[in-house]
């Protein structure tokens, strides 16, 4: 099936496309994603941390627009159509 991923911020636009078309298996999970995710792209690697892994601070995720933590975290299913989006939080001072 296929979802839609989205590079949002200055440091993951200019390395990734903003938006592309990721085929994925079925019933996978936001988890499974950003892991074959950071596997395939070794400059995304501090997305996840932990034993068990969730995103790290420096990083919001959203399925279709909510924050996953609103839904089901990273264990929220994927289903085709869906749009993830990837965004670096970033601190000014």
């Amino acid at each position: 099936m296929k979802i839609t991923l989205e590079f949002v911020g200055v440091m993951l636009s200019d390395a990734f496309e903003k938006k592309r078309d990721v085929e994925v298996d079925e019933d996978i999970t936001v988890l499974g994603f950003l892991q074959n995710l950071m596997k395939a792209h070794g400059g995304l690697a501090n997305i996840l941390s932990g034993d068990p892994p969730r995103p790290t601070s420096n990083f919001i995720i959203l399925v279709n627009g909510r924050e996953i933590s609103v839904l089901s975290g990273v264990e929220t299913k994927l289903h085709g159509g869906d749009e993830v989006a990837i965004i670096p939080v970033s601190h000014g001072g």
